[in-house]
């Protein structure tokens, strides 16, 4: 059952819409992630939770417009990337009010005695 007009489904644009739209929201939030993990940034940085909300939001309109194609399959992936996109323009609302509080765009880091070869061994001031 799908619900695209038939001048969609005659053509693979609404296909290649959905590959590339899910492809670049998959790489943003997949970047964060790998951001976050390298500690190039924090879990309260705004670009993290930008990289998060604009990821799950292209990845839900990419499992969206599947979806509308007719793969029943591609329900679930709505919801979560859709919940996830969410949550992160919540967050993202929330560390943008944050930083406007504060005098500083970065975060200052210092560096706590430990490990030194992960990331984690520093905290925010």
């Amino acid at each position: 059952m799908t619900v695209v007009p038939e001048y969609l489904e005659e053509t693979d644009a609404l296909s290649w819409a959905s590959f590339w739209v899910g492809s670049v929201g998959a790489a943003m939030m997949m970047a964060g992630y790998f951001s976050l993990l390298r500690g190039f940034l924090t879990e309260r940085s705004p670009y993290y939770h930008a990289l998060n909300a604009g990821g799950g939001v292209l990845a839900a309109t990419g499992a969206l417009l599947e979806a509308l194609m007719g793969s029943l399959g591609a329900y679930p992936l709505v919801v979560l990337e859709g919940v996830w996109g969410l949550l992160g323009l919540i967050e993202l609302d929330r560390s943008t009010r944050l930083c406007a509080a504060q005098p500083l765009l970065f975060s200052t880091r210092t560096e706590v005695p430990g490990d030194e070869s992960h990331p984690a061994h520093f905290v925010e001031s």
